[in-house]
C-alpha cells in the first residue's frame, strides 16, 4: 500500500511549526503543534496526519482531512503511519489538531 501526500498550503507554511515526539501509553506519538498567539486550538478532539520528509518538507496524508476523532484513535494511526514511515524511509510522521 501506498499513501499519497499532498503539501501543506501556502497559508499553512506561514504559522510557526513545532515537532515534538513523546511517549503516550506507552507507546511513541509525534504532533506539529502551530506556535502562533492569534489561532487558538481549544480543546478539539479533531486530528489530521502528516509528515516531515527528508527534505524538511510538510506534507499531508488523506488529502489534509481529519481522520481520527479522539486521542486512542489517533494514537493507533499514527503508529501505524509511523511503522509505514520507517520502512519506506520517508520521514516522521506527526499528528495534528484540526485548526
Amino acid at each position: 500500500m501506498k499513501f499519497k501526500n499532498i503539501t501543506f498550503s501556502k497559508e499553512e507554511l506561514t504559522h510557526k511549526l513545532k515537532y515534538i515526539e513523546f511517549k503516550e501509553r506507552g507507546y511513541p506519538m509525534a504532533f506539529l503543534n502551530v506556535v502562533d498567539e492569534s489561532i487558538f486550538l481549544g480543546s478539539k478532539t479533531n486530528y489530521k496526519f502528516g509528515l516531515i520528509n527528508n527534505e524538511g518538507k510538510y506534507l499531508w496524508f488523506f488529502s489534509g482531512s481529519v481522520v481520527a476523532k479522539d486521542r486512542i484513535e489517533a494514537l493507533k494511526i499514527y503508529n501505524a503511519l509511523l511503522s509505514y514511515c520507517n520502512e519506506n524511509k520517508l520521514g516522521k510522521p506527526f499528528a495534528c489538531k484540526d485548526l
